[in-house]
C-alpha cells in the first residue's frame, strides 16, 4: 500500500495521540470518578474531535466506518455529565465508550502505518 508522506504523517500523529489516550484513559477515569481533574475534560473532548478529523485521512485509505454522529453524541453525554456533576457517568464513558473506540482506531492505524 502506498500512502503519500503528508497522509502518513497525519496517520502517525493520530496513532501517537491514540496510544497516549489509551495509556491515560483508565487513570483519568479513576480521577474523574473521584472528582479530580474534571477541568481537563473539555480539552480531552476537543482532542477526541481533532483525532476524528485526522481519522478522515484513514477513511481515504481503508473502508473504515467512523460514526461521527455517535462520537458527537457520546462527547455530548460526557459534557452533560460534567455539567451535572455526574462523575460516575463520565468515568464510564471514558472506560466503556472511548477506550474501546481508541483501541480499535489505534490497531487499524498501526497496521496501516506499518504496511505503508
Amino acid at each position: 500500500m502506498s500512502i503519500d508522506s503528508e497522509k502518513l504523517s497525519v496517520l502517525e500523529g493520530v496513532m501517537d495521540y491514540s496510544q497516549n489516550v489509551l495509556n491515560k484513559i483508565i487513570p483519568a477515569s479513576e480521577d474523574i470518578r473521584e472528582g479530580i481533574n474534571i477541568e481537563y475534560v473539555p480539552q480531552i473532548v476537543e482532542g477526541i474531535l481533532v483525532c476524528v478529523e485526522g481519522l478522515k485521512t484513514l477513511k481515504e485509505i481503508h473502508s473504515v466506518n467512523i460514526d461521527e454522529d455517535y462520537i458527537t453524541q457520546v462527547t455530548g453525554d460526557l459534557l452533560e455529565g460534567m455539567e451535572n456533576g455526574d462523575y460516575s457517568l463520565m468515568a464510564d464513558i471514558f472506560e466503556y465508550e472511548f477506550k474501546p473506540m481508541f483501541q480499535d482506531w489505534y490497531d487499524l492505524l498501526k497496521e496501516t502505518v506499518e504496511n505503508a
